[in-house]
């Protein structure tokens, strides 16, 4: 088909040929950030009793930041989490907190109390913020198996989200986009790694991945070392 006629299934923009992958079945609007599967623009190729056959899923690439450890015994995914809206974050935190120790200063050496228990809020919001900065800056979370286990760890700084699941219990692992828009209209996207369960519950392993190749390696490289067979998960990210 043209590339003129390949448009944006969110906004409807054109959809540039370098934000076409072909090898993954999946394109990438740059006017809106949505990820969509081109499985059904695919050539299906007949088999010898007429019957289709479907693309099957091209391997994902090793992305940037993407480390992997395999010893036999012991399987280790690790990523660093430094990203640049890090950079923006620490102008931020520095910039928040300096007016906040301004106004606290201030306040006190006034003997303004009201003052100063006014801005106790904003101060505690400041310091949430200098810590994820400080943690984007120095954390790697690292996704291992061993000893039939399947455990996430988020460190040297203490995040939530570390977890254990047994590996027996994983049917399926997929990925999915989670969509976050802003008060002033911007769009915000971010991917995420899920564990289908054989007890049909869900559990998710990873958040926050800012990119869907980083995602769908690391769903690739766990389904492959547990030699889970890759099946279709409804509402997950296309490859």
């Amino acid at each position: 088909m043209e590339l003129k006629a390949l448009s944006c299934k969110n906004c409807h923009a054109p959809i540039k040929n370098e934000d076409i992958h072909w090898d993954l079945a999946m394109a990438h609007c740059a006017h809106c950030g949505t990820v969509f599967s081109l499985q059904n623009l695919v050539p299906r190729i007949p088999s010898e009793n007429g019957a289709t056959i479907s693309h099957e899923r091209a391997p994902v690439p090793m992305p940037k930041k993407i480390q992997i450890f395999n010893t036999g015994e012991t399987f280790q995914i690790t990523y660093r989490w430094f990203g640049p809206q890090f950079i923006f974050l620490i102008i931020f935190a520095v910039f928040w907190n300096g007016f906040m120790l301004m106004w606290h200063s201030i306040a006190l050496t006034s003997g303004n109390w009201t003052m100063s228990l006014f801005g106790l809020l904003h101060t505690m919001i400041g310091l949430a913020v200098a810590y994820y900065t400080l943690v984007g800056l120095l954390n790697t979370t690292t996704v291992w198996i061993q000893a039939g286990i399947l455990g996430v760890h988020h460190h040297p700084l203490p995040w939530p989200g570390n977890k254990q699941v047994m590996a027996s219990d994983i049917e399926q692992i997929y990925c999915k986009e989670k969509v976050s828009h802003s008060r002033k209209g911007g769009t915000h996207y971010s991917y995420e790694v899920y564990a289908a369960l054989r007890n049909t519950d869900k559990e998710k392993l990873l958040g926050g991945l800012g990119e869907p190749e980083q995602a769908l390696y690391i769903e690739q490289e766990l389904e492959r070392y547990l030699g889970i067979r890759d099946r279709p998960v409804r509402g997950e990210l296309p490859r």
